[in-house]
């Protein structure tokens, strides 16, 4: 075979092995995918936390199918990075009703999507009959001295409950008690009152309180006492509770999700764990002894009075809507809190802290912190004072400003 016809024979060879048909070509993009590890959860009754776990090959987001289930408890996350265990956590408020309820998530990735229900039983409280209200209010008034209250007027006797007095109001099986000033002293056991919304008792001589097993008691209010002790456990409804200028040194908020807010300045108080208390929105707790305060992450809160205490640390990420935070005479080294768009008013001197400030505090109101370079007029070298704020380019600008 001639040289000239070998050539020919393999030209074709090469030509088909050099053809961009013959390369590799590259595998298809992996589909956008998001799994549950279970599409259907549950929680007590009481009240807990849904762990819902999935994996996803994107970022991924997750939101209510029903906005109007928002009320039923609180996502601890709304979006997060790719991964095989990815997680969100979703705490429950109790279902005090008889009736059980579900809410739905959708989680989406690219564009793939899917969804997690979370359901949960009632737990069918039943509000007690206007008799067993009567003698519970009657019992309450013979343990505490009532024929000597300021105001008793016409309790325990033969009227409709709520022709008693001014500080009883019951309409619908729910009790309201306005005891505020009536000289009550030593302990007041409210607890296991199912038909109890509401206890204003501010202003009082008590020592104690117990309201332990009440279920739909929303409100309490205790504030200048002589209060060293509070039960609020068990109550599941609760927004509101104010124990201001009393005694106490421990306080348990614990399984309190509903908590809105929480005024208990002036006590003797060390630690407050706020972890649980998902929608929280308000807390005054200056002038005790606190060495820590935590709070919930991903909240809801608008404003934090923690002034005049002894907290080395504290942890504001995750909270976007806080537009006060007063948290001057502390201990603080480290002060943990992400950008916030609404924050105007930033007390934090008379602390150690020591961080540049980020340009996006420029835009807050009032901003009272310590300074780190204190600049003589004489022009000598910038004190340094170890701690405290300061803007880029100092000491060497000599100019405490961006």
């Amino acid at each position: 075979m001639t040289l000239h016809r070998l050539i020919v024979l393999l030209l074709p060879l090469v030509a088909v092995s050099c053809s961009p048909d013959a390369e590799d070509t590259p595998p298809p993009p992996e589909p956008d995918t998001v799994t549950p590890v279970a599409d259907a959860l549950s929680v007590e009754a009481s009240g807990g936390d849904a762990v819902i776990s999935f994996r996803a090959n994107k970022d991924w987001t997750i939101r209510y199918a029903d906005d109007r289930r928002v009320v039923y408890g609180k996502l601890q996350a709304e979006k997060g990075d790719a991964g095989d265990n990815c997680r969100v956590i979703y705490t429950m408020h109790a279902n005090t009703s008889s009736d059980s309820r579900e809410v739905t998530f959708v989680i989406t990735a690219g564009r793939s999507s899917a969804q997690v229900t979370v359901s949960q039983p009632g737990l069918g409280v039943e509000l007690p009959s206007e008799t067993e209200v009567r003698a519970y209010l009657t019992r309450l008034y013979n343990e505490n001295d009532g024929p000597h209250w300021r105001f008793r007027e016409n309790w325990c006797s033969d009227l409709p409950i709520n022709q008693w007095a001014s500080s009883v109001k019951y309409k619908d099986g729910r009790l309201e008690l306005i005891l505020g000033e009536l000289g009550l002293k030593g302990k007041l056991d409210l607890s296991g009152c199912k038909a109890l919304v509401s206890i204003r008792a501010s202003k009082n001589e008590l020592t104690e309180v117990d309201l332990s097993g009440c279920p739909l008691l929303e409100e309490a209010s205790f504030v200048s006492n002589s209060l060293t002790k509070i039960n609020v456990d068990g109550c599941l409804s609760l927004r509101s509770l104010y124990v201001g200028y009393n005694s106490l040194t421990d306080i348990s908020v614990g399984w309190c999700t509903t908590l809105e807010e929480l005024r208990c300045e002036y006590n003797n108080l060390t630690d407050i764990d706020l972890s649980r208390c998902v929608v929280l929105e308000e807390v005054h707790c200056a002038f005790n002894q606190l060495t820590r305060l935590v709070i919930p992450h991903r909240n809801n809160l608008r404003h934090v009075y923690c002034y005049e205490n002894h907290i080395k640390e504290l942890d504001l990420r995750g909270s976007p809507f806080v537009s006060v935070i007063s948290c001057f005479n502390n201990e603080l080294e480290r002060l943990d809190l992400d950008e916030s768009p609404r924050l105007g008013i930033f007390w934090c001197f008379g602390n150690r802290i020591s961080s540049e400030i980020p340009p996006w505090m420029d835009k807050i109101s009032q901003f009272e912190h310590d300074v780190r370079y204190e600049y003589p007029a004489d022009g000598s070298p910038a004190i340094d004072h170890g701690y405290g704020w300061w803007y880029p380019g100092e000491p060497a600008s000599r100019h405490h400003a961006r």
